[in-house]
């Protein structure tokens, strides 16, 4: 299983962008802090990409600042640089469902509303999956 759940503040409004197929891509970073033994506050940098409808809505509803719960994958690609100098390593989060912690905002730093991307209640639940069977889970080493 591959997921991250992650809630914290936007630390850059989302940038969307298009692939030469018309679907919409939005880049953005979310900060999410943690409470150290000695009392001090430590903040993580997380980059973040969402794709199609998802990357629309948060184009659409999430700035700088906003606290948001993002659930997703982690994923780890490659690229070349484009100075030539050697490939590049990134780590990102792909969001599969973001909520709003502040109940959201619109661009225009106006109250928007309470936008999920989670499946709505009208779709059919997700097949439950027998865990008793034993060959589910294969060679898992634990």
């Amino acid at each position: 299983m591959n997921k991250a759940l992650l809630f914290g503040n936007v630390g850059q409004s989302p940038e969307i962008r298009h692939t030469a197929n018309g679907n919409s891509v939005a880049t953005f970073s979310l900060a999410t802090n943690y409470l150290r033994k000695d009392g001090e506050k430590e903040t993580t940098w997380h980059r973040l990409v969402a794709f199609g409808k998802t990357a629309e809505l948060i184009s659409n509803h999430v700035t700088k600042g906003t606290k948001i719960l993002v659930e997703g994958r982690i994923q780890t690609r490659t690229y070349e640089a484009k100075d030539g100098s050697g490939k590049r390593y990134i780590t990102e989060i792909v969001v599969q469902q973001m909520e709003f912690g502040d109940h959201g905002t619109r661009r225009d730093n106006q109250p928007g509303p309470a936008v999920s991307t989670r499946p709505s209640d009208s779709q059919s639940p997700p097949p439950q999956v027998d865990t008793a069977d034993d060959d589910y889970f294969g060679d898992v080493p634990f």
